[in-house]
């Protein structure tokens, strides 16, 4: 499947550049380089409902950054909203929402989420995150100590 192919490059250009998706190394497609960002791109545009991929689109993005995707304008905030809302059982997506949120709330799919609910909903599909537990603990009132 080609969405998965643009996906899998974009990953692995991503983690060999310890996590930079704009600054990676590239892979050449057709006489054009792609950064692992660009690969996000081509596999969402490919994909549209590829809800992983939208989700490490969001993550390359920085806060005040936006990129476009099949002539609409995407930020860091509206990757994470869309890969939820066609994953609900995406407990990075959901994560990475509560870690990334400007505003009180969220809408995703009609319905409204706090930071916490987010956290909630990611640690009901993964117990086991270690980084959301932290977020929580934060949002409850604990301090946010640098480890």
């Amino acid at each position: 499947h080609l969405s998965e192919a643009w996906y899998t490059a974009g990953l692995v250009l991503s983690q060999a550049s310890g996590g930079d998706a704009v600054d990676s190394s590239k892979v050449t497609f057709e006489g054009k380089a792609y950064a692992a960002r660009d690969c996000f791109i081509k596999s969402v545009e490919v994909d549209p409902k590829n809800s992983i991929a939208w989700n490490n689109l969001g993550a390359s993005l920085d806060l005040t950054e936006s990129v476009i995707v099949a002539g609409e304008g995407c930020d860091r905030h509206s990757c994470f909203v869309k890969s939820v809302e066609l994953d609900e059982a995406n407990d990075r997506a959901w994560f990475n929402l509560g870690a990334n949120m400007q505003t009180d709330t969220v809408s995703v799919n009609g319905h409204g989420y706090t930071r916490q609910e987010c956290f909630l909903k990611a640690l009901a599909l993964n117990p086991s995150n270690s980084n959301c537990w932290y977020n929580l603990g934060v949002t409850l009132g604990g301090t946010d100590n640098a480890r």
